[in-house]
């Protein structure tokens, strides 16, 4: 029967075509052999481009980005600063959360908790000593992960630790609230991860991680965990990477380090959530793949 409809795509090149997740918006990317990159979005019907989107450069000739960060502060030239009088920066435990609707941020290093109005560039208020751990439930309520094994629930509006919450052995290493299950998991240096209610601040599971063969925790068993988007799954790193499940509080998905290997830094998932990138104290990076933790 023949094309319904021609498009030139920009340099005549073209590597993929895609459609949104809503099905009705069309998209072509592609890079030609000299490195020129183009994306844009068609006018199905006619075969034009509705929009092209800038941004992309030549290839680069090392491992590096074509936009320079920028320093972002207000034209009144305050900053907001965290409290490190008497602090000791080289044994400071740093903290750093965003409130749910991003407009409030919690941040400590080593001295007092501030947290800063990120629309005025203000310090709102201070209070506690630091934590090695925080998160914020939503925009009123703080988890706070405390050295000595604690979780305090404090109420900022209040300027009240409502609760106080007991089930770890050691400081405690992280914090996560999941919106959807209602619920937080923590946890801490005893290698150990809690599932607590946001209603009543109950426990309701616990569990061990599950330590590869012959290893056992460090005295620093700096265990870290953060909620994939579904708000059921969450990512736990130390020795090992692996995924959990919430609910049953069970392993699903482990990826073990091998002996000798250095430690892990840092773990985030990618935008999308298809990969999960993890850094090293030996300055390496690996990339995984969330479905199987496939390197």
């Amino acid at each position: 029967m023949g094309s319904r409809v021609d498009c030139e795509a920009p340099g005549r090149w073209c590597t993929t075509m895609a459609y949104g997740a809503d099905g009705t918006r069309l998209f072509s990317c592609g890079t030609s052999k000299d490195g020129e990159s183009h994306i844009v979005e068609w006018n199905e019907s006619e075969g034009a481009v509705k929009r092209t989107y800038l941004g992309f450069r030549k290839r680069s000739l090392g491992a590096t980005v074509g936009v320079s960060p920028q320093l972002r502060q207000p034209s009144s030239g305050s900053l907001v600063t965290n409290d490190v009088v008497e602090t000791n920066p080289e044994e400071s435990v740093a903290c750093f959360a965003l409130s749910k609707n991003d407009l409030y941020v919690m941040s400590a290093s080593g001295g007092k908790i501030s947290l800063f109005n990120m629309m005025k560039f203000k310090t709102m208020t201070t209070f506690m000593p630091p934590p090695p751990a925080a998160t914020p439930q939503d925009n009123n309520i703080i988890a706070i992960g405390m050295d000595d094994s604690t979780i305090q629930i404090y109420n900022v509006c209040v300027d009240e630790v409502k609760s106080k919450l007991k089930g770890h052995s050691k400081c405690i290493t992280g914090l996560a609230f999941s919106h959807m299950l209602n619920v937080h998991v923590s946890s801490g240096a005893d290698a150990q991860i809690c599932v607590w209610s946001s209603d009543g601040w109950e426990k309701q599971k616990t569990r061990y991680v599950q330590l590869p063969p012959g290893r056992t925790p460090s005295p620093q068993f700096d265990t870290r965990v953060q909620f994939h988007h579904d708000q059921i799954h969450f990512l736990v790193h130390e020795t090992q990477l692996a995924i959990y499940e919430t609910t049953k509080l069970e392993c699903v998905k482990q990826w073990i380090q091998r002996e000798n290997s250095a430690p892990i830094s840092h773990v985030t998932f990618s935008c999308d959530i298809q990969l999960i990138y993890a850094s090293f104290f030996d300055a390496t990076v690996c990339v995984f793949t969330t479905s199987h933790l496939r390197l």
